[in-house]
């Protein structure tokens, strides 16, 4: 297996529900989920509303393409980000996992100047998580 990459903008607390923003937004998330509801298959119930944007490219691309990616997302709507973002918790949640046999180059993390400024323009914290099996 080959280092895998995600990269996903996260939005969470809302007051209103996930279909409320996904038309606001004009934009289908890759996931969402409502106050109340299963987290997957367990017993435990989401605490808040919450919506999911990722990247939308193969885990096996860059963590740099990965980050590209979501920001052309955002900037298409960055008005409309900014305004959800900066009300509610909002986190660029990223993994890398890194396979050790597979003798992959590491992968470089690397935010530019435009990742940067659209991140903060739209008040968003950076998560970053590293696995390495």
């Amino acid at each position: 297996m080959k280092n895998r990459t995600t990269v996903s903008l996260r939005i969470t607390d809302l007051h209103f529900t996930p279909e409320e923003l996904t038309k606001l937004l004009g934009i289908q998330p890759t996931r969402a989920f409502k106050k109340g509801s299963k987290i997957d298959k367990l017993s435990i119930e989401h605490k808040f509303n919450g919506w999911i944007l990722s990247s939308g490219i193969s885990e096996e691309e860059s963590f740099c393409d990965h980050i590209q990616s979501l920001v052309t997302i955002i900037e298409s709507r960055i008005d409309l980000f900014t305004l959800v973002c900066n009300q509610y918790s909002s986190v660029i949640s990223s993994s890398i996992t890194i396979n050790k046999e597979y003798q992959e180059s590491l992968p470089s993390i690397h935010l530019d100047e435009r990742a940067m400024k659209v991140f903060t323009q739209i008040g968003a914290e950076f998560d970053l998580d590293l696995y390495i099996i």
